[in-house]
């Protein structure tokens, strides 16, 4: 019996499975074609007229516009393109520029409206910037240790500072902020050791905490009526500051708001001011006198201490509370007289003022804190009070310096 010949049959299996391989192999690369084409990053390797080269975009707001980073950017002289593949350039993208130290300057077109976190971060060779008219919030270290660059001016655009933004940019020098800026974040300009000036604008309601902390040639500045408060240490240590002059619409100051600030000799408070936070003034060594307006009800712990050239205080008619060791070692002080208003003094409130001679304190005092006025050997009290009530620790003439009692104001 003759058997019939398979060679036939095995080449058409294998012309089949090799159909099927080169089908697969066509549906992959189809594939991975598209999914390359849809990736959401592209650069300009290329020389683009409108921006410079290896500049890398991003596509943000659901594919509808671009964020810019540096990519393979490696000119001097940066220039960000207004548009990218027909749609709108309008970030700065998050980090997009960080520590790009040999960059010299940078244009930015109309269509940015958001400089991202860390934008320019660390762009320590770049000396000036023009934010354009479109920008509408800086973000969170934006522009952190620049330290080449020497002004700033903030468009009527902008709505808000990110927290830290200008911060260590210590060869900025003048600052202007617009009248669209509605809060000044925290640490915006900490570390600014150069700035000398500062243009607040008139919509700003809060200065954040530790905002121009150590502005150390800052010398004068002036809060518009707009800010109601002034956060945590924002001036503290700006030992270049001789005057401070705060807008009517202030409210609280923050705790070591202007601590530190050892060459302050003026200061201005608005007739809204509610209180003066813990440390406030605290070693304002040059202070020379005060006015607390009528609308202050509360004067914080150590809040004045340490201003050795304090003079004259007068305190407005609305103060309930004498904070723990607010005038202490204000060596300069004579004469205190508490209004109508006062209900507590706490403990060492008038210590260590070493000059003082009298201390009046109204009837309505009921709580007394403990040595009040201890290290102040020659100072007389003349009390309201026809003797010492019952409510008053019994260590606060802890000297037992001498009581007038019932002494009429």
């Amino acid at each position: 019996m003759t058997t019939k010949p398979k060679i036939k049959k095995v080449s058409r299996n294998m012309e089949a499975r090799n159909r099927r391989f080169i089908i697969l192999f066509l549906v992959l690369s189809l594939f991975l074609f598209t999914f390359c084409s849809k990736s959401t990053k592209s650069k300009t390797n290329h020389p683009d007229p409108n921006g410079s080269t290896g500049l890398e975009f991003t596509l943000i707001n659901n594919g509808t516009a671009y964020a810019v980073a540096r990519g393979y950017a490696y000119e001097e002289e940066i220039v960000i393109p207004s548009s990218h593949n027909g749609k709108p350039v309008t970030a700065i993208d998050a980090h997009g520029f960080l520590n790009y130290r040999t960059m010299t300057s940078i244009t930015l077109p109309n269509s940015i409206v958001s400089i991202g976190d860390y934008g320019f971060g660390g762009c320590t060779g770049f000396t000036s910037i023009t934010i354009p008219n479109s920008v509408k919030s800086i973000g969170q270290q934006a522009f952190y240790g620049c330290t080449g660059l020497k002004s700033i001016t903030i468009p009527n655009s902008v709505s808000s500072l990110g927290y830290g933004a200008f911060s260590s940019c210590s060869g900025l020098t003048s600052v202007s902020i617009g009248n669209n800026v509605t809060s000044i974040g925290g640490m915006a300009f900490s570390g600014c050791t150069g700035l000398t000036s500062v243009s607040i604008g008139n919509s700003v309601t809060s200065i954040g905490d530790m905002a121009f902390q150590v502005c150390t040639n800052l010398s004068s500045i002036t809060i518009p009526n707009s800010v109601t408060s002034i956060g945590e240490k924002a001036f503290m240590g700006c030992r270049g500051l001789t005057s401070v002059s705060f807008g009517n619409g202030v409210k609280s100051i923050g705790n070591y708001a202007f601590s530190q600030c050892t060459g302050l000799t003026s200061i201005t408070f608005g007739n809204s001011l509610l209180t003066i936070g813990d440390y406030a003034f605290f070693m304002c060594s040059e202070l020379i006198s005060i006015t607390i307006p009528n609308s202050t009800t509360n004067i914080g712990d150590w809040a004045f201490s340490g201003c050795t050239g304090l003079t004259s205080v007068i305190i407005g008619n609305s103060v309930a509370i004498i904070g723990e060791r607010a005038f202490i070692e204000c060596s300069g002080l004579t004469s205190i007289t508490l209004p109508n208003s006062v209900t507590m003094i706490k403990n060492y409130a008038f210590s260590s003022c070493s000059s003082l001679v009298s201390i009046y304190i109204p009837i309505s005092v009921i709580e007394m804190g403990d040595f009040i006025a201890l290290g102040c050997y020659n100072v007389t009290f003349y009390a309201a009070a026809p003797s010492q009530p019952s409510t008053w620790n019994e260590n606060w003439n802890f000297g037992n310096c001498p009581v007038v009692w019932g002494y009429v104001f």
